[in-house]
């Protein structure tokens, strides 16, 4: 992986913003770093990447930290009349989570009308708390448990739900 990543980089400094960024971008997130994976995927800009470069470029700003970053490629795909998703929602989800903790709910409503997880409805309920909605949260995790009741996290978040609604 380093000989792989050593070589892209090259190739990137020669031709920033072509194949071999994307490459670079790739293969940096696979190893864990996503400072060179972001810079990789910046290099070649939005309106050249592909639907699911795209949400690729956005799960590597996430992983970076820069919410804004991952946002502004989210309205990209959503100007490119891409489908909107469970994935584009989920990501939507994640990148107004940290600023906009309502709009990251109702982005995780929207994952879970087009495929009810455990772990979505997990982040529903963790969302749901931060906005001050407690009986959304406990629903939320009771759905969950539904999905799957043998998931110790879901029935302990459960308990803790319970506890704190009364």
């Amino acid at each position: 992986p380093m000989g792989a990543l050593q070589a892209y980089s090259r190739a990137h400094k020669l031709e920033p913003g072509g194949r071999a960024s994307r490459a670079l971008a790739y293969q940096a997130y696979a190893i864990g770093d996503y400072a060179a994976a972001l810079g990789a995927w910046r290099s070649v800009g939005a309106d050249r990447l592909s639907a699911d470069e795209l949400l690729a470029a956005v799960t590597t700003a996430l992983a970076a930290g820069d919410h804004d970053q991952a946002a502004r490629w989210l309205t990209s795909y959503r100007h490119a009349d891409n489908a909107l998703d469970h994935r584009y929602w989920l990501l939507a989800a994640r990148a107004f989570a940290p600023k906009d903790t309502a709009a990251a709910v109702s982005a995780l409503e929207r994952v879970i009308e087009l495929r009810p997880e455990v772990d979505v409805y997990r982040e529903l309920a963790y969302a749901s708390a931060r906005v001050g909605r407690p009986y959304a949260a406990l629903l939320a995790l009771e759905r969950a448990a539904a999905l799957d009741p043998d998931n110790m996290n879901v029935q302990t978040e459960l308990g803790y739900a319970y506890w704190r609604v009364g």
